[in-house]
Order: C-alpha cells, then structure tokens, then sequence
C-alpha cells in the first residue's frame, strides 16, 4: 500500500511547462503516456480511455486517475454545451499528461484531484460572484483543516490556468487563487521562476558554448535547438508550442531585415470576441544575426531527413548517432517524425544541462526529479544551479524584458498572442527578477567580462566565477575580487582628494553628479576599510532609487490594465502615457547602472598597493 504524506507532494511552479493547443497538445499527451505504457507493462493509460492505471515506481502500487468523475462534474455545468463539455475534459487530461511527465505520479494524482474539486465548486470557473464567493470559502475551509492542502490546491490551479487561460479570459480566478495563496502565508519559499543567478550563467555558457562550435558540425546540429530557443524566445513571447510548430521554409525579408512567421492561426485565446480589439501578431522582425543562423542551419538540414517544422527531428536524430555510438534517440512512434515537439525540447534542454552545463563546464545541476522536492532545496545547497529553465519560462523572461523595456501593455498583448491585457497580470508578480538578472549581468560586465570561459577541470589556468546556491549579491563581488582585482599604482592615491576616495582626472570635466560612479574615481584600500558603512549605505540607496522606479512602471502598467478602453490616458498610442514608460525604463537602466558600480567598487575602484 503506497503511504505518503501531503506534505510530500511535489511542489508545482505557477508557470506550465506546457500550454493548451488542440492541435499539438493530444498528440503530445499521447507521445507522454506511450512512455509510460513503455515502461512497465502493467500500466494502462490509452489517451482515449477515462480511466488511466499507473504503477508508482517506488513501490507495487498502482494509482487510477478516474476522469469519469470529472466528466461526471463538468455534465453538471449548464454554461458549457456539449462540444465545449467534451474539449474540456481533453484539455484536463492533456495537463494530466503534461504533469506526468515532469512530477511524481503520487503528485500528479493529488493534483488532478484537487483539480476536480475545484471545478465542481467554481462551476467550471464561472466567473460570476457567487461561484467565485464559494471557490474562496472552499479554499478558507480546507486551511482551518490542513493549510498545506489549501496551499498545495492555489498552486495546482494557477498552473492549470496557465496551462489552459480560455477557460478564465479576464484572470478573475487567476488573480483569486493567487491572492489566497499570498494569504495563508506558506512557509514554502515556491519559485515560480529559476533564481536569477542560474538563468545568468545558462545564458553565459549558452552564448560561450556556441562560440566555440563549427557551424557544421553534428554537435552544433544537434544542440542547436537550444541556441534558437534561447534566444528567440527570450526576446518574443512565445508558448513552447508555438517555438517548436515555426515552419520550415525561409525566412521572410523586407529591406534587408529578416522576419520570422508564428503558427498563431488557431492558437489558444482566438475563440471568443475580442473586446480589447488587439490585432495578435504573427510576423516578427528578428535580429539579422538569428536569420543568418536560422537560413546556415536550414542548408545543413536540408540533407538529412524530412521536416514540416523549422526544427528537424530527424537531423537531431542523425546527429545524435553519430556523437554517440550511434545509440538511438529515445522517441515514442505516436507522433511524426517530420514535426519536432516540445517533449524533443523538453529531452534536449535537460540533456544540454547534464552533459554541456555540469560535465563540459564543470557545474553540479540538481536533477530534474528533486526540483519540485521543496524539503530537500531548503535543506540543501550542495548544487551550484538549483533549478533547471523549462521550455515554458523563457516566454516569461520575454514578457517581464518587454516590461522592463517600457512597451505598452497593449503592444506586449499583441506581440505574446493575448487578446486581453489582463492577462499580463500574471507577470506582475515578478518585477524584481529582471533587475536581478540585469545587477549580475552587469556586475559581470565590469568585473570579469573577458574571463569566461569553459571549465577544464585539467587546467589550472582556466577561469569561472562560480555562484553557488548560497551566493548572494552582497557577496558576488567578493567573489569577482578575489579573481579579477587589478593593481594599481600607489602613485593614484595623490590625484585630487575627495570626501570620499580622490579624482584621477587632471581636468575633472566631471559627466556624472556623483564622483563614486565615475571611472575616474579611486579610493585607497584603508579609505574603503575606513568608510565602507558610509559606502554601503549611499549601495542601498541607489537600490531604494530602483525599487521606487519599479514601483512607478508597476503603477502605470497596472493603470493602462484597469483603465484601457475607458480612458484616453489608457490607450495604446497615448503620447504622454508611452513617453513615462519610456522615461522609467530609461532611469531603471540608470539606476541600476549606479548601485552595480558601488557593488563593484572592490574590482573598479579600489587602489591596491603594490607589494
């Protein structure tokens, strides 16, 4: 008899890895239970059937996820019709696959249970205050009894409702399950995205990794998917599915600009009246340097099997025979092979973390299974990455680049597929992890740009700032002193005295309004000892400054959200309100110009004397 606890489940990130589309999603699903049917003969879990019969691998004990009981549930909706009852039900089970192939089957067994309750008693996520009253009342109800249960079901269901946001258009439930989540106050610290510091270095060995290889090569062939993803999605909106459906043909030019065309036809949130009027867009411009590598790596496929999708299956699948032994990719037969998938993504990004992140650059990676495993993370920081990037979280990194950049809400709509700007409410809740993202990469810049390189552990010589778990920003640039100081000459330290360090600058044509944050500024090592708190402090300030900057963008992202369509202040094209945006985004970057050169002051400023 299998007996775990709830607190044993594993912890879901907010964010899907996955997302709804009718087209890709049931062939995906099936491709996930084919797997599983593959790995013990006693499982039973034909996509068509209601009732699926998974063997725990940890013991002799199989679970049944009955979907008889939720289709009993949702014939009881009087909202939805028959079609509709039908579709919701095959999207409940795709998310079901989905979970399977990421979670514990005790996990996704709890999770799909919640899940029913919670559709029994929100009527189908009715968005009217009484079904909405009753759903908070249910929750609230289940924390008197087990405040983990209550937690674990907001999670359950804003991941579902990422997964799958036709159902909840306006975010209503979105936003409830999220405020009860804030409300019973966990002691759980839950990502809903990787910590700053590990999606840092992915994108510095990413950008490293592919320096260094021939374009031609099979290595290059088969990893490749990973360089499109990463930069691509990172800097467009899209769902997984949507990456990995762009059609192989070339791309599009006008006036010397590459343009790249998105399967947004028939994408999740086109059903339905769009009330906003947002024109989704499904032809973007790309840097000319991704359409150089995306037409150079379409002529080196070309030859090595056939392909519907820009990305190539069976170039992957050749390249992965020759690197090695000629082993065979491990692929389901449910689906074509002239199509790559996001299960191909998903294999291949963890495979590019075992084998290029941890053996190539030397970095201990968590392993998949223990991510969600919350008690084991908060009790162990032995890896230098704790979390692994999932196909999904790059289109959040897009949205929260957009943001930080100043676009209107309305024209970040369009660009990631939304029909509603209440959508991006969802990415509100992660205003600070760009700014973190943009202190370490600039504190990177100043510090250590020209040292990265990969790790061989043979080699004395070679160079990598290691951030491990327990790294934080006030010790990162401890960490960058200790490699990378410069020397400077003592001679300096009689330049023109200051309060505060002395003015290398013979004519003092000052440029910026405060002499720490100037290149010309130095300060001797016993200075800095002297008045490190005073310096510290003015650090802080300038992070204050960020905060309250934030906080600005924040309350007018938030504004043009409530109030679009009802004032003109709120329209896309506004000047005044696009001109704030763009003002904010600038002092941003300013600001946190500014905090990262006091981070940095040991490598930048400090005048070492020479021994």
């Amino acid at each position: 008899m299998l007996k775990l606890r709830e607190i044993d489940i594993e912890v879901l990130k907010e964010i899907s890895d996955y997302n709804y589309n009718i087209e890709d999603s049931i062939a995906t699903s099936k491709e996930i239970l084919e797997e599983i049917m593959n790995e013990n003969s006693h499982n039973s879990c034909e996509f068509e059937s209601n009732n699926w019969r998974i063997f725990h691998n940890t013991s002799n004990t199989a679970l049944n996820f009955d979907f008889n009981k939720i289709s009993e549930n949702i014939t009881f909706i009087p909202r939805f019709n028959n079609q509709y009852k039908k579709e919701f039900l095959i999207v409940i089970k795709c998310w079901v696959a989905s979970l399977l192939n990421i979670l514990d089957i005790y996990s996704v067994h709890r999770y799909m249970r919640y899940l029913k309750r919670i559709i029994k008693v929100s009527e189908g996520f009715n968005p009217i205050e009484n079904s909405i009253n009753a759903t908070k009342e249910y929750i609230l109800k289940i924390e008197k009894n087990e405040k983990h249960s209550a937690f674990i079901t907001c999670i359950g269901v804003i991941n579902f409702l990422d997964y799958y946001n036709d159902i909840d258009k306006n975010e209503t439930y979105t936003k409830l399950f999220f405020n009860l989540k804030q409300e019973l106050g966990t002691s759980y610290n839950v990502r809903t995205l990787p910590p700053p510091k590990d999606v840092f270095l992915f994108d510095k060995i990413v950008n490293d990794y592919f320096k260094s290889l021939d374009r031609n090569s099979y290595e290059y062939i088969f990893y490749f998917p990973i360089y499109l993803w990463w930069n691509i999605t990172n800097i467009i909106p899209l769902r997984p599915f949507e990456f990995c459906g762009i059609e192989r043909s070339r791309l599009p030019k006008k006036e010397g600009k590459f343009y790249i065309k998105l399967p947004r036809s028939t994408a999740k949130g086109v059903k339905g009246k769009n009330k906003n009027r947002i024109q989704i867009i499904d032809t973007l411009m790309i840097p000319n340097h991704l359409g150089l590598d995306i037409e150079q790596y379409i002529d080196s496929t070309n030859q090595l099997g056939e392909t519907k999708t820009l990305l190539s299956y069976n170039a992957c699948r050749k390249a992965h025979e020759k690197l090695f032994d000629n082993k065979l990719m491990t692929k389901s037969h449910t689906s074509d092979s002239t199509i790559y998938t996001i299960n191909d993504l998903f294999r291949l990004i963890n495979k590019f973390y075992d084998d290029i992140v941890g053996l190539r650059y030397g970095y201990s990676v968590r392993p998949r299974k223990e991510q969600s495993n919350l008690a084991i993370i908060n009790k162990d920081t032995k890896f230098d990455i704790t979390d692994r990037i999932s196909p999904g979280d790059t289109r959040h990194f897009a949205f929260l680049n957009l943001m930080r950049q100043g676009y209107n809400p309305i024209e970040i709509a369009r660009m990631g597929g939304h029909t509603k700007i209440n959508s991006q409410y969802h990415y509100h809740q992660h205003k600070e992890f760009l700014i973190d993202i943009d202190i370490l990469k600039l504190m990177s810049k100043f510090s250590y740009e020209s040292n990265f390189k990969q790790q061989n552990p043979n080699d004395n010589n070679s160079i990598m700032l290691k951030l491990t778990a327990q790294t934080t920003f006030d010790t990162t640039y401890s960490l960058i002193k200790d490699k990378f100081v410069r020397v400077i000459p003592e001679s300096e330290e009689s330049k023109n005295k200051l309060d505060i360090g002395v003015c290398t600058d013979p004519f003092q044509l000052c440029k910026v309004h405060d002499c720490m944050l100037c290149d010309y500024w130095k300060i001797s090592a016993s200075e800095y000892k002297e008045k490190k708190n005073t310096i510290n402090q003015k650090a802080q300030g300038f992070y204050n400054n960020i905060e309250d900057i934030q906080s600005t963008i924040n309350s007018i992202y938030s504004y043009i959200i409530n109030e679009c369509n009802k004032t003109a202040d709120a329209d896309e094209f506004n000047f005044e309100t696009n001109r704030d945006l763009v003002l904010q985004s600038k002092q941003l970057s300013e600001a946190i110009d500014h905090y990262v050169r006091l981070m940095t002051m040991e490598t930048r400023g400090v005048i070492i004397k020479n021994e």
